[in-house]
């Protein structure tokens, strides 16, 4: 999000904090689902997908000192 703000003078407005906050646990029930379905989810899944989350944040704020410290 920041290097498509930089590059094209728009965009969101995301720091990590806000980001982590899509990840964040929303304790939802999915047990229409999985009545519904049969679906389970993988154990876990939450918390490996806060951590892909967090990885990829790093990541990009990488990518991007990377760019301005290229500029």
């Amino acid at each position: 999000a920041k290097a498509a703000k930089k590059l094209l003078g728009r965009g969101p407005s995301l720091n990590r904090r806000r980001l982590l906050s899509v990840y964040r646990n929303l304790n939802a029930d999915c047990e229409r689902l999985r009545q519904d379905t049969g679906w389970q989810p993988a154990p876990g899944l939450l918390q490996r997908l806060g951590a892909a989350g967090e990885r990829q944040v790093i990541e990009e704020e990488a990518a991007i000192t990377q760019m301005t410290v290229a500029d």
